[in-house]
């Protein structure tokens, strides 16, 4: 096995692919031992070619993609450490002798290079990307996985195999270099970053990123990883709205003592529950598949909602809440028929508005039942067929 791979991943780059590998060599001069790998997505130049006659070891990754090659490019790897790095010679594999070094020291799992700063050549980055989507995506994912990491986007990185491989990443497109980052950091993995410069690419080549579609793909991986914010934001902000509207009825002010208010208190107490579920159930699925070190709520939600006495425990509230729903409710209708308007009295308001408070807490526990005893049912038969 060798100490280091260089991991290449290639679609038609005949001009560069020649520098690339002879920068690569030079680099490894400062490893035990290495090897090179060029991943070819579909090549029809003599990209290949070049790379055999240089020495590397070509790989063909059949499902196009920057993270199909990459992932190819990983598991064929026989080595303890990997340099990744783009074969359009923008990217200076000289700038990961530091990553190598570090790596070397065992102390670390995943180093990614930072081009901002001043280390862009001019002409080397497009305006829009320079200055709105690479700092735009790299801070929502400073702020939403709390990672120190000037450059979410950066091509040249180094890592351990065995930190990588454990991941189990599955994008394929260009959101694979966010989904490194996120997952590895969700995962405890020690991640620090180095200096890197990005040079002008060659004249007339059409770059494989599209702006607006690859954009879009990294902050979509980044909110589908982000339940604190996705969901969580979104129940607290729903509960706030409702206690808020019930005061107001409560304290008789005008426009907001109508029974409409009730009414829209409920609906946004039914949104706060709902966006509740689907927070707690995704945050434990997303554990049960990966540690993931969020957040001290997070955490507790997995220790104490991830066993089946607390799923049992759920179905037993919700029975006991349906009940004195039902208790209610047939209290609600024998009032009414002894008197017809007590319904739309004052009391007969507040007690329909508990009335529908039970019905929609006694949903919320069911739902909340169901899915996460789905999850255990499933990741445990999942756990039984890996044994």
């Amino acid at each position: 096995m060798k100490e280091f791979a260089f991991v290449i991943p290639c679609l038609n780059e005949e001009r560069t692919i020649g520098k690339v590998i002879e920068t690569c060599k030079k680099a490894g001069e400062f490893c035990s031992s290495y090897e090179i790998l060029v991943i070819d997505n579909g090549s029809f130049d003599d990209s290949i070619k070049i790379a055999k006659e240089l020495g590397a070891k070509v790989v063909k990754e059949k499902i196009r993609g920057y993270g199909s090659a990459l992932k190819r490019g990983i598991d064929d790897a026989n080595s303890n450490f990997i340099i990744m790095g783009d074969a359009d010679n923008t990217y200076d594999f000289l700038d990961s002798i530091p990553m190598i070094e570090t790596l070397r020291k065992n102390n670390c799992d995943l180093i990614i290079g930072n081009r901002l700063g001043g280390n862009i050549e001019p002409g080397a980055m497009p305006f829009l990307h320079k200055y709105l989507g690479n700092p735009v995506l790299s801070f929502l994912g400073r702020f939403l996985f709390l990672i120190d990491i000037k450059d979410f986007h950066c091509g040249l990185r180094g890592f351990k195999k065995e930190s990588i491989m454990s991941l189990n990443l599955k994008s394929s497109g260009m959101e694979f270099a966010s989904e490194m980052i996120i997952r590895s950091s969700l995962s405890g993995h020690n991640i620090k970053q180095t200096p890197v410069k990005l040079r002008a690419g060659i004249k007339d080549r059409k770059p494989h990123l599209r702006t607006w579609r690859d954009g879009w793909r990294h902050l979509k991986f980044m909110f589908f990883f982000s339940p604190k914010y996705t969901y969580l934001s979104f129940s607290f902000l729903s509960i706030f709205i409702s206690f808020g509207l019930f005061l107001l009825y409560a304290s008789e002010k005008i426009p907001f003592s109508g029974e409409n208010t009730l009414l829209f208190s409920i609906v946004f107490y039914i949104f706060s529950l709902w966006f509740l579920s689907e927070y707690t159930s995704f945050r434990i699925l997303i554990g049960k598949k990966i540690k993931y070190n969020s957040n001290k709520l997070g955490s507790y939600l997995f220790r104490k909602f991830s066993t089946k006495k607390v799923i049992d425990k759920l179905f037993q509230l919700f029975a006991f809440v349906i009940t004195i729903s039902v208790i209610l409710g047939f209290f609600l209708n024998h009032k009414r028929l002894d008197d017809i308007n007590f319904l739309s009295s004052r009391t007969g308001n507040l007690l329909c508005y508990l009335f529908m408070i039970l019905n929609s807490s006694s949903l919320f526990l069911y739902l909340l039942a169901i899915k996460l005893g789905t999850i255990d049912l499933l990741t445990d038969s999942e756990d039984k067929l890996n044994y």
